[in-house]
């Protein structure tokens, strides 16, 4: 993100203290443990100093990089193989994200995680930050971004969301301002087809419940995935219990 990475954002932060950061250890091995039952990639973004701290280790998303290649580069990983235009939106709904978040009380401003979609060559990566730490002037100066694959995803799109909410907001690229949205509605039949997933229970026991076949089932999941933007079932029931909407 331009010639200087995330160094370019550090004038929203004017300081944050050591003691923050000799809080990191304990949460790189809580990363560490995640990485090890996802196949997303992590970003761990320091916004103070203008730094990535933590890359996990992805060949797909990362395009063969290792994770320390990637941190020296910083935001600039996105330039070197994706278009410059690219690039610059990133930076730009980013900042964006950043002006709205200061418009919000600062007792909510970890509630809100940004999801945006971009192109890497002939892949679409779907990423959702999410403030980790607030500075002590509430603003928000640890980022973590998780990155994955998308097939249900729409090129340069940018949602905002709120934990435990059905507002969403939209990002009007060329007026750089977020529109208030509705989140999509699930329907009584795949509230219940994700309310039985998180029960374990296997397709041929919930089409039975719902009563359908498991070709139907399937088709419902489908639909599923695609208002909410995932992959699977697992995905699917973690976006719908983060957002309250089962």
């Amino acid at each position: 993100m331009s010639a200087s990475g995330f160094k370019s954002f550090p004038e929203y932060i004017s300081f944050v203290s050591d003691e923050e950061y000799a809080n990191l250890d304990t949460y790189f091995q809580f990363l560490d443990s995640i990485v090890k039952i996802t196949n997303h990639c992590l970003f761990l973004i320091d916004f103070y100093k203008g730094e990535l701290l933590y890359v996990s280790n992805n060949p797909l998303i990362l395009r063969g990089w290792t994770p320390d290649e990637v941190k020296k580069l910083n935001g600039n990983f996105i330039y070197e193989y994706a278009s410059k235009e690219e690039g610059d939106l990133y930076t730009e709904v980013i900042r964006s994200w950043f002006t709205f978040l200061e418009n919000k009380p600062v007792s909510e401003r970890l509630h809100y995680s940004l999801r945006y979609n971009y192109q890497i060559n002939n892949l679409i990566i779907d990423a959702t930050m999410v403030p980790v730490f607030l500075s002590d002037e509430g603003k928000p100066w640890l980022i973590i971004c998780n990155s994955k694959t998308a097939t249900h995803a729409r090129l340069q799109k940018a949602t905002i969301l709120k934990k435990n909410s059905t507002t969403s907001w939209s990002y009007i690229f060329g007026e750089q301002k977020w529109k208030e949205e509705r989140i999509f509605k699930l329907n009584e039949t795949e509230i219940k087809v994700l309310r039985l997933s998180t029960q374990g229970k296997k397709e041929k026991e919930i089409s039975d419940e719902i009563y359908r076949s498991v070709d139907g089932l399937k088709s419902i999941k489908r639909k599923i995935f695609k208002k909410m933007g995932v992959n699977n079932i697992t995905e699917a029931v973690c976006f719908a219990m983060s957002y309250d909407l089962i």
